[in-house]
């Protein structure tokens, strides 16, 4: 034991991260106690501005962590992104040679070989490696945190940095990149200390940041241009775009861009919904390089364009009225009934649906009820303003997560706010898909701050919209640090929303899951399943097929399940690949069941499932071309 006022030796990580535990600080500041005391370079508010102390020095752990300023926070985090400091002339890139081929040979320093490293340099490169994220077993981008402070033992997402890599990034003039610090990322980008320089092209072809800002907001002003002509072509009422109609659309539901109609026909359309996917493609290669601001305004505006547009692409959102209509105007019930019943309706022409009862959650189904007193036009467009509100509320949600977990808000921003699929299908055609989306995303952000409860109380309401999104439950149990307290959650808002349901219902309040098992019979032309079935020399989708894709898809949740369980794997991004698996496994594809995964997507970080989740959108534009072009639906 040192002397009084001097220095003293680490505690064990274990101990350590106890000891913050047992104060109530905070995370970053438990995250920072456990790893100061792992790589031993810590000392009482000062860092050694040359080379590391071994972790047999004797450090001094901070004192009153919580309590620094928000400069000094910042501080600490370029100090934790830029590792431990003070390396000489070759050491970086020697032992950044070393850790990428999984092995630690004598160090090169200044040409010359030198002697074994001490067991306190070894510790040091540890955990230098282990902030790089170079151990197998984890998304990539996502480092691997010292085992005191292990995501399934402390819940902490296996990508979060105690203090903020975004701003420390900032700090040091550049943006995180997203391919964790190694010296090359996934994505061809050399990185130094996390930061991620320009993404090259080829040999000698590199992107600076300037051209990627040029690239992206072209890119975005593409995207306003093309989108334009999409919704103010939908007005006329005479292509696939909208319900059909001889004399075109009437004024409540072309909207204000009424005065402004033009013709488009299905190949026009598919051209700019192709050139749409081009200039995300744009947006997507500027990715952290493009100011937040310059992200933001161009999802509000794209956003204000499809709401403004009159329905895009489906006619559920007449559905979403006819079925409040009937429950309050015709007085029976919407899982037990179906519209044709009622043919006398405003909008009975308009709906595509009119042999089956409501498949929606019965939360949504009662927050439509109010509805049913209003003019149908009125009606219509609430739920455009509520859907588009949602989906900017989703977008605003990403990035804030993303922000927390020490990504790019901005390059989170792109990838769910700009994607063609969500704005023509989803916000265009106005799918409460949108609504469950916000609801699963805001479980994600509480969940965060350490609100498990609230967290999965979010998913069930967004459950009670459309049951799709109750498949994250199972990895944030499994994921809390304290697993009771998502559990009340769950009960909590799972018995209230029985309690709505059957207030509303009564004892059909459970038909519901009777319509939707009915609906599992359904089959799509451009279903995975159905096109590998065919691709095989069979006739489509049949019992056995849909035997075997329910077999896959259970053995890919319980793999998910497993991973999360006991490896640590990252539960956002098991959330996103659950999700697209439950796309791909269905079969019955519909282009905003597509955009599932993508926030998830963009909020873990997982390169993998981005790219899985973008590709998919892809297939199903790709799949409905020669229905577009030939006019066939």
């Amino acid at each position: 034991m040192a002397a009084r006022g001097g220095h003293r030796r680490a505690r064990p990580r274990d101990a350590a991260c106890g000891q913050g535990r047992r104060r109530g600080l905070p995370l970053s500041a438990q995250h920072g106690r456990c790893l100061g005391a792992a790589r031993g370079c810590a000392r009482r508010r000062r860092v050694v501005a040359h080379g590391c102390a071994g972790a047999g020095r004797s450090v001094r752990r901070p004192a009153r962590a919580h309590h620094r300023s928000r400069p000094r926070r910042e501080a600490a985090a370029l100090r934790l992104a830029r590792g431990c400091g003070g390396d000489r002339p070759g050491e970086r890139a020697a032992r950044d040679r070393d850790s990428r081929g999984g092995r630690r040979p004598d160090r090169l320093l200044h040409g010359r070989r030198q002697a074994p490293a001490r067991s306190g340099d070894r510790e040091r490169d540890r955990c230098a490696r282990l902030q790089r994220g170079q151990e197998a077993g984890r998304s990539p981008g996502a480092a691997r945190l010292p085992p005191c402070i292990a995501p399934a033992r402390r819940g902490l997402h296996p990508g979060a940095l105690p203090l903020g890599a975004a701003a420390a990034a900032r700090a040091a003039g550049a943006r995180p990149g997203a391919a964790g610090h190694g010296a090359r990322g996934r994505g061809g980008a050399a990185t130094v200390s996390g930061v991620a320089s320009a993404p090259r092209l080829g040999p000698g072809l590199a992107l600076t940041e300037p051209v990627r800002r040029a690239i992206g907001a072209a890119g975005m002003a593409g995207l306003a241009v093309l989108g334009a002509v999409i919704a103010v072509g939908g007005t006329g009422g005479r292509t696939f775009e909208v319900p059909a109609s001889a004399k075109g659309l009437p004024g409540w539901i072309a909207g204000p861009f009424k005065p402004l109609s033009v013709t488009v026909t299905g190949g026009q359309f598919w051209l700019l919904l192709a050139g749409m996917f081009v200039c995300y493609g744009a947006v997507l290669l500027a990715g952290d390089a493009l100011r937040f601001r310059w992200v933001a305004g161009g999802v509000v505006l794209l956003h204000l364009i499809f709401i403004l547009s009159p329905p895009l692409l489906s006619k559920d959102i007449f559905s979403y009225l006819e079925y409040a209509r009937l429950g309050v105007v015709h007085h029976v019930n919407p899982y037990g009934h179906v519209v044709k019943a009622v043919p006398g309706e405003q909008i009975y022409k308009f709906l595509g649906w009119r042999s089956v009862a409501s498949a929606y959650g019965p939360l949504f189904t009662v927050a439509t009820y109010p509805l049913a007193k209003l003019s149908a036009g009125a009606g219509l467009w609430i739920i455009k303003v509520v859907t588009g509100a949602a989906s900017l509320g989703c977008v605003a949600l990403v990035a804030d997560c993303a922000r927390r977990l020490g990504r790019s808000p901005a390059a989170a921003a792109v990838l769910v706010g700009l994607n063609p699929v969500l704005l023509v299908y989803g916000v265009g055609g106005a799918h409460n898909d949108i609504i469950m989306l916000f609801l699963g995303v805001a479980g994600v952000a509480l969940t965060l701050r350490a609100r498990e409860g609230l967290g999965t109380a979010a998913v069930v309401v967004g459950g009670a919209v459309k049951a799709s999104i109750g498949v994250m439950l199972p990895f944030m149990v499994l994921a809390a640090r304290d697993r009771m307290r998502p559990i009340v959650g769950i009960v909590a808002s799972g018995v209230a929303m029985l309690a709505i349901a059957v207030a509303a219902f009564h004892s059909e309040a459970l038909g519901v899951f009777r319509v939707l098992h009915q609906q599992q019979r359904l089959v799509s032309d451009d279903a995975i399943p159905n096109q590998l079935a065919r691709a095989l020399g069979g006739p489509g989708v049949t019992s056995d097929v849909r035997l075997v894709s329910r077999l896959l898809l259970i053995a890919a949740l319980a793999y998910l399940v497993w991973l999360v369980w006991r490896r640590g794997y990252d539960w956002i991004a098991a959330s996103g690949w659950a999700l697209l698996a439950l796309v791909v496994g269905s079969s019955w594809l519909l282009g905003w069941y597509v955009l599932w995964p993508l926030p998830f997507a963009a909020i873990a970080g997982d390169r993998r499932l981005k790219v899985a989740s973008v590709a998919l959108g892809l297939y199903f534009v790709a799949m409905r071309w020669p229905i577009l072009v030939l006019g066939q639906g």
